[in-house]
């Protein structure tokens, strides 16, 4: 049996996860004192990227899923971190260099040094994950010669020739059936706010919006590739509009959500309160949009805690090291502090914008976006979902929030010592 066994890494590469299975650590010396309830663990590697070690990753009960473990008990599970990104062809038990040596110690005793713990129980790496990030670079290879073909420069030209307003409506359209819905929801706008229609479909889905010249020959389509849900084309589009002359988009999707029977109801409810029927609430949401030190309105029904959701602790570590890695103006322990306190994101990740708020994100590699299907959460793209509420709080953008729902103001600055209102739907 293996001392531990390497099965994962995160997104930026810049960390490696894994696990150990039960009693192995214990049963890999034979100077183990009896009656001791701990081993400390001491990991070195001589890779010259590695920075630390976190060894303690527990989990509840000591067990895992069988899905995790491969059908063994797990004792708990480790991180290994490295100051840069590792190539592929790095993630190799030699290359890594790695040693771990134990020092046990019970009820306030410690009992002295222990041999290397991996010299009769090997460290192995279960290369499934590094194949799947192999196949993530091949494929975003060809998912940005797509990109580039639908932002070619001359496309942006006709965009910039065509423009009729400063502000943009971007819809991802990947269900065709809800997007009329969506669309009626956007035309409450017509004679209040000037607009341009745009929408993005993944390649495979263009007979969604077969008659959408049709009924709306003003819109324009750009086709993309079918990875990061909407979060993925919209950094690419934001970019390409605001270089068009655009200032603001909102930022809307076909909602569905096949795994829940609330998806209709809470699009209707998104789309209510960003695209209000009083043309005066619709206003304010432009008027504040011109302010510079704007970055987003969102719904306030949904507007949730960064934490929430059951990979709380996958999305920080992607958000400090996204954060980190774009800009060096933050304190990263804001970042940290606010993450389990004030800050919070719009679920479902549909609000309005201003474009220049996220300049310094909108290049995030294609290769970092995990490929489709993707699970319910715990994705770097479910990250990137709370990023948007992250980078407001610790740049100096003001976050706004609009209710629908009798308020006297319908305008509320996020955050600030709020907490998430978090009601079920009416």
């Amino acid at each position: 049996m293996p001392f531990a066994v390497i099965d994962n890494m995160t997104p930026d590469r810049r960390s490696l996860t894994g696990y150990i299975p039960k009693g192995v650590y214990l049963a890999a010396h034979t100077d183990y004192v009896a009656g001791t309830n701990h081993i400390d663990l001491e990991w070195t590697l001589s890779h010259p990227a590695f920075e630390s070690a976190d060894a303690e990753l527990l989990w509840h009960d000591g067990t895992v899923s069988t899905a995790k473990g491969r059908g063994l008990s797990v004792e708990r599970g480790f991180a290994l971190r490295f100051s840069r990104p590792l190539e592929l062809d790095e993630i190799d038990v030699r290359k890594l260099g790695i040693e771990v040596r134990g020092r046990s110690r019970g009820q306030g005793t410690d009992y002295g040094d222990v041999s290397s713990l991996t010299d009769g129980n090997p460290i192995i790496i279960d290369r499934a994950f590094v194949y799947r990030a192999m196949e993530q670079v091949t494929s975003a290879v060809e998912d940005d010669a797509l990109f580039a073909r639908t932002f070619a420069p001359e496309v942006l030209e006709e965009v910039k020739r065509e423009r009729t307003s400063d502000i943009a409506v971007l819809v991802h359209c990947f269900y065709g059936d809800v997007l009329e819905t969506v669309l009626e929801h956007v035309h409450r706008m017509n004679g209040t706010v000037p607009y341009d229609l745009f929408l993005d479909v993944p390649e495979e889905r263009l007979a969604e919006v077969e008659r959408l010249q049709e009924l709306h020959p003003g819109a324009r389509y750009f086709v993309v590739p079918n990875r990061g849900r909407d979060i993925l084309p919209f950094l690419r589009v934001a970019p390409f509009l605001r270089e068009a002359g655009y200032e603001a988009v909102l930022k809307v999707h076909t909602k569905k959500s096949p795994t829940s029977t609330i998806g209709p109801a809470w699009l209707r409810a998104i789309m209510r309160a960003l695209v209000p029927e009083d043309p005066a609430v619709l206003e304010g949401i432009v008027e504040v949009l011109r302010r510079p030190d704007t970055a987003l309105v969102g719904p306030e029904r949904y507007y949730y805690p960064l934490s929430y959701g059951f990979s709380a602790s996958d999305n920080l570590r992607n958000l400090v090291h996204t954060i980190e890695e774009r800009t060096g103006s933050v304190e990263l322990r804001d970042v940290v502090d606010g993450f389990y306190t004030d800050f919070g994101f719009f679920a479902g990740t549909m609000f309005w914008a201003r474009l220049d708020a996220f300049e310094d994100f909108y290049g995030i590699e294609t290769a970092r976006i995990e490929q489709e299907p993707l699970p319910t959460d715990g994705t770097f793209a479910h990250s990137l979902e709370r990023l948007f509420g992250a980078i407001p709080p610790v740049t100096g953008k003001t976050m706004y929030s609009v209710s629908i729902d009798g308020r006297r103001e319908p305008l509320a600055v996020r955050p600030g010592g709020t907490t998430s209102p978090m009601r079920p739907l009416s």
